[in-house]
């Protein structure tokens, strides 16, 4: 099972009752995207109202995927790295680590939802914050383990810097989204 990762910018709101193609909270018309999730995480885009946005002359796409496996465990990496435990460990009790960087990240849904431009905004930061530690993660810890070694550690760093822009485009006015 693959995941794909959508972040967009500048994207306009686009009222239902001007949407031609809206029927039953559905969008079908092509560069419009609507907010998504399996119910579980509705604060992730709670800055969004409910319905379909357009794409615009200055929104800027960015879009790569993923094997469910990998998304995995390059979210237990970016938990031991920054939080210093395993993915596992947080998801068992999320509230423990609620005031821990990436927790938007760690604990979402890998198949289908949608995160907004207030928690893009603050995953974007951290990203930028974090970025020497994981950096160092990557060449230390990642890079010298023997099941990895170096490419896995450089494949792991790029993915950071994939998410950390991802979510610099979704913090202006547009959305990251996962399906």
């Amino acid at each position: 099972m693959g995941i794909d990762i959508s972040a967009l910018s500048h994207l306009e709101y686009v009222e239902p009752e001007q949407h031609p193609d809206y029927d039953d909270d559905e969008c079908q018309e092509d560069n419009h995207w609507q907010p998504c999730d399996d119910g579980a995480f509705p604060s992730h885009h709670r800055d969004l109202k409910s319905g379909c946005y357009s794409e615009t002359t200055a929104t800027e796409y960015l879009g790569f995927c993923s094997s469910a496996t990998y998304h995995l465990w390059w979210r237990d990496q970016l938990s031991l790295c920054v939080i210093g435990v395993p993915f596992l460990s947080i998801v068992k009790d999320p509230l423990v680590y609620l005031c821990s960087p990436f927790i938007e990240l760690i604990c979402f849904t890998d198949t289908y939802g949608t995160i907004g431009p207030a928690v893009c905004g603050k995953l974007a930061r951290e990203f930028a914050e974090h970025e020497e530690s994981a950096r160092k993660h990557a060449n230390e810890v990642i890079a010298l383990n023997p099941d990895f070694g170096a490419a896995v550690a450089k494949e792991w760093f790029d993915r950071y810097q994939e998410f950390k822009q991802a979510f610099i485009l979704g913090a202006q006015g547009g959305l990251v989204q996962f399906s």
